[in-house]
C-alpha cells in the first residue's frame, strides 16, 4: 500500500456518531491516509451509512472490514493494528471528535520524529498538564516519565509505528483482558530501546463525551483488568513502577467509594441477579 497513515476505527453499534464524526475527519485525509473502518458485527452494517458520507468526498481511500462475530472492544483494537499495510496507524475511537488540524499535526510529527514507535498526544481536557515535549527511550525510562496512564489507554490519543509494534501483537492478544492491549503491546516493544514523544499537542476534542451511557464500559470490569497487568514479564522493578503509574492515573475514576457505590446501585436494580463483584 502506497500510504504513509492508516486511521483505522473500530466500531459497533454507534453508527451516527460514527457518521457524525466522520464528517469532520474526511475533510482533513489527504493522499497520504488511508481509513480503515472495522465494524464489529453491528445489529446494523455500518457500510451503508459510511459509504454515503464517503460519497461526499473526492479522493477518499478508505475499507470497511465487517467482523463474522463479535470480538469484543479490546479485540477489535488489535484487529486494528494486525490489518494495518502502512508504516503508521492512528486507531481513532469512534466516539472521538477530532480537531480541526489532527491530521496534519499527525503527518508533520510523523516526518519529524522518523526513528519512534509512539506519539501519545495530550488530553483536551489534562489532569496532568504538559508543557513541553518529552522523549523517552526504552522500557525503564518510559515507566519513569510516563505522566499519566489515561493518556496512554485511550487509543484516540496515540499514534503507532505499526509495524514496530506488530511484532509484539502477541502480548496484547494474550492480555486482551487487561482492557489496555495497545499498551501492553508498546510496553514490550519499549524492551528493545524503542522510542516514545509525550506530546504537549492535542488531536481530539473529546473522549466519547457524546458516547450512549448504555454503551459504556462497566468500571467495575475496567477495574479487575487492569490489576493483570501486573502478571506482564516486567521485572521486579519496573512492574513496581507500573503499578505505581496505574493506581496514581485511576485512583480519580476508580476510588473506594465509587465501586461500592456502583455495587449498590447494581443490587437494588436487579436484586435477582446480583454480580459476583458484589
Amino acid at each position: 500500500m502506497n500510504k504513509l497513515l492508516t486511521i483505522a476505527i473500530p466500531t459497533y453499534n454507534r453508527n451516527n456518531i460514527l457518521v457524525n464524526h466522520l464528517e469532520h475527519l474526511i475533510p482533513q485525509i489527504t493522499n497520504e491516509c488511508f481509513v480503515l473502518i472495522i465494524d464489529n458485527h453491528s445489529s446494523i452494517p455500518v457500510s451503508i451509512e459510511v459509504e454515503k458520507v464517503f460519497g461526499k468526498f473526492k479522493n477518499s481511500n478508505y475499507k470497511i472490514v465487517e467482523n463474522k462475530v463479535n470480538i469484543g472492544a479490546s479485540g477489535n483494537v488489535m484487529r486494528c493494528i494486525e490489518l494495518c499495510e502502512t508504516e503508521w496507524i492512528w486507531i481513532l475511537g469512534d466516539d472521538d471528535l477530532v480537531e480541526h488540524d489532527a491530521i496534519s499535526i499527525i503527518l508533520n510529527d510523523i516526518k519529524n520524529y522518523k526513528n519512534i514507535i509512539n506519539n501519545n498526544y495530550s488530553s483536551p481536557t489534562p489532569l496532568i498538564k504538559r508543557t513541553k515535549v518529552e522523549i523517552v527511550k526504552g522500557q525503564n525510562q518510559f515507566l519513569e516519565k510516563m505522566d499519566y496512564f489515561g493518556d496512554f489507554l485511550f487509543i484516540s490519543y496515540n499514534i503507532y509505528n505499526a509495524k514496530k509494534i506488530q511484532d509484539f501483537l502477541k502480548f496484547g492478544v494474550h492480555y486482551c483482558f487487561s482492557d489496555a492491549p495497545h499498551f501492553v503491546s508498546l510496553l514490550m516493544a519499549l524492551q528493545n530501546n524503542e522510542i516514545c514523544v509525550l506530546s504537549n499537542k492535542v488531536i481530539v476534542k473529546n473522549d466519547g463525551g457524546n458516547t450512549p451511557k448504555d454503551s459504556l464500559g462497566n468500571v467495575l470490569n475496567y477495574v479487575k483488568g487492569f490489576s493483570i497487568l501486573y502478571n506482564l514479564p516486567l521485572g521486579k522493578t519496573n512492574k513496581k513502577k507500573l503499578m505505581r503509574k496505574v493506581l496514581y492515573g485511576t485512583n480519580k475514576w476508580f476510588s473506594a467509594f465509587t465501586i461500592i457505590h456502583l455495587l449498590l446501585l447494581e443490587y437494588y436494580n436487579d436484586k435477582e441477579s446480583i454480580s459476583p463483584y458484589f
